[in-house]
Parts: structure tokens; C-alpha cells; sequence
């Protein structure tokens, strides 16, 4: 089976280097999935546009906006965004206990009535 290979910082342009490096600052890393759209750079700038908006406009805090994330995760047991963005959900401010009680938040003083109402909304399932 033919795989895409993930761009390492070394194997990119300037201008890729410079989203990697300003992802490695904020977030620790630069995610697989850029690494590998990196191979498309005009894709790789959108994609980058698109997840910049949702995760830091609006009106909700970026930190509760990754703190959702990991509940689907857990939800959808997908062990490796569960291992991403817990990390990044603790370096916004959250800690190893909020995220241990995220699939029984309503019952814990762990979190917020805002952030209580925001994973109440990431729970609801979709209407079919």
C-alpha cells in the first residue's frame, strides 16, 4: 500500500517552515496531518486559515474550544487526538483531574456552568 510520507521542518519551503515553527512555539508540535498536507503548501495555508478561525475567533476561549476536543476524542475513542490535545488542553490551563473527569463532568465542581453547558452541547448527538 503507497503511503504519503510526512514532511519533516528540513524538507519544507520558508513559508512552511514558518507555520511549522510557529506551531512547534504554540503548541508543542506541528500535527501529522499538516505534516503531510504539507506536500500541497496553497492546501496546507488553508487548512491552517481554516483552523486558526475556529480555534481562535468567536466567543469562546481557545482553551475550552481544545477542552471539547478532547471530550470527542474520548468519546470517539480516538486514542491518538486524545494524546494531542489533552496535552494541549493542559498547557491552556487544564489539569490531569478535569481531564480524567471529563466523561462525568456534571457530576464534578471540576468545571465551569459555561464549560458544563459547552460539553453538554459536545455530547448531544446529532438528529437524524
Amino acid at each position: 500500500m503507497a503511503r504519503i510520507s510526512r514532511l519533516g521542518r528540513r524538507d519544507v519551503s520558508e513559508g512552511v517552515g514558518e507555520i511549522y515553527d510557529r506551531y512547534v512555539r504554540q503548541r508543542g508540535n506541528v500535527p501529522n496531518m499538516f505534516r503531510t498536507v504539507a506536500h500541497r503548501p496553497e492546501i496546507l495555508q488553508t487548512i491552517i486559515a481554516h483552523m486558526e478561525a475556529v480555534l481562535n475567533t468567536g466567543t469562546l476561549p481557545t482553551a475550552l474550544k481544545e477542552l471539547l476536543i478532547v471530550r470527542t476524542s474520548q468519546m470517539n475513542h480516538c486514542e491518538y487526538y486524545l494524546a494531542l490535545y489533552s496535552l494541549l488542553a493542559k498547557k491552556l490551563g487544564y489539569n490531569d483531574e478535569q481531564i480524567a473527569t471529563l466523561p462525568r463532568f456534571e457530576s464534578t465542581d471540576a468545571f465551569t456552568p459555561r464549560e458544563k453547558a459547552a460539553l453538554r452541547l459536545a455530547e448531544t448527538p446529532y438528529p437524524s
